[in-house]
């Protein structure tokens, strides 16, 4: 398996700060209505409170606003800031397995079937790239069985210089049928 460092976290990065932004806006509205609530739970209380030297009669909301705006702020900002390196490295696990079965796929349509769908081992998709590489160990398999089909009836009408007679027509039709049956196996 590929064991190498990350060089690059950004991989599909569209896709990765939507998913980022998403979070982070969850963050914020859970703070804000965090917020809210408090708010809206202390807005028919008083509190007493000593500023300047002098005792003052406050609703209880006008008195915890600005603490709870800075408070909310500050929460929001490192969530954020947490939210968004825990994404980013959760994201990446995502789509860097997806650009590289994506670009693994890309080869296997020019008929490259010597394709390798290993994945790190710590990232997701591991079960989908383990179906593909045994989609190709098959594909490869049922190619090789053709190649060879095919390999033998040349070699067997050339040995004859092209020419059968009606008792090796038994012996054609065969390989032909080899032919046949591996060229069934594939859905086209």
């Amino acid at each position: 398996m590929d064991q190498k460092q990350r060089k690059q976290y950004l991989i599909e990065p569209g896709f990765q700060a939507q998913f980022i932004f998403k979070f982070c806006l969850v963050i914020m509205g859970v703070s804000t209505l965090i917020g809210a609530s408090v708010l809206f739970i202390t807005r028919n209380s008083t509190t007493v409170a000593i500023e300047n030297t002098q005792v003052v009669v406050k609703e209880t909301a006008d008195f915890i606003l600005p603490s709870l705006t800075l408070t909310i702020l500050l929460v929001s900002a490192f969530s954020a800031f947490a939210v968004i390196i825990l994404t980013l490295f959760v994201s990446h696990k995502i789509s860097g397995p997806i650009f590289r079965l994506q670009r693994e796929i890309e080869k296997m349509q020019d008929g490259d079937l010597v394709r390798n769908f290993n994945i790190r081992e710590k990232d997701q998709l591991q079960s989908l790239a383990k179906t593909l590489d045994f989609v190709v160990g098959n594909l490869r398999d049922k190619h090789t069985l053709l190649r060879d089909s095919c390999q033998a009836v040349g070699n067997y009408l050339e040995g004859r210089d092209f020419s059968v007679s009606s008792e090796e027509k038994a012996e054609l039709k065969r390989l032909m049928k080899e032919m046949q049956d591996a060229l069934n196996c594939f859905i086209v």
